[in-house]
């Protein structure tokens, strides 16, 4: 099997910082092969939705790679789900750009997304 995830020397801190003690998870060297069955597990507030975050690319890592099927992770995944624990909008997101997000990870031209979610969310 060949490897399609890979993390190598992942860091993240939600406030930008690279010092140790702000860092949600801190060097995580990881690899996960095509087709195999993993689970994340671990107790609440140890890193598992920032793992998934990163995996998906909606957050980027403060420091270090994320790669999946050998490319670099820099925005958002065509193709990847994700649940959230609790269901709310991403705070720094208005209700268009979130209804956007998945058409925007397809490559769907900004300009058609833009003017059909506009006329979308303003019919009564």
């Amino acid at each position: 099997m060949s490897e399609f995830i890979k993390l190598e020397k992942v860091s993240l801190s939600y406030n930008g910082s690279t010092e140790l003690q702000d860092m949600a998870i801190h060097e995580v060297d990881m690899s996960i092969q095509q087709g195999s069955f993993t689970a994340v597990v671990g107790p609440s507030g140890c890193g598992k939705s920032t793992m998934m975050k990163l995996l998906s690319g909606l957050q980027a890592p403060t420091l270090g790679y994320v790669f999946l099927d050998n490319r670099e992770v820099n925005g958002p995944v065509s193709g990847v789900g994700m649940a959230f624990q609790k269901s709310t909008l991403l705070p720094c997101e208005t209700l268009s750009t979130m209804c956007c997000c998945r058409l925007k990870s397809a490559r769907i031209m900004n300009t058609v997304i833009d003017a059909e979610s506009r006329s979308t969310l303003t019919k009564p």
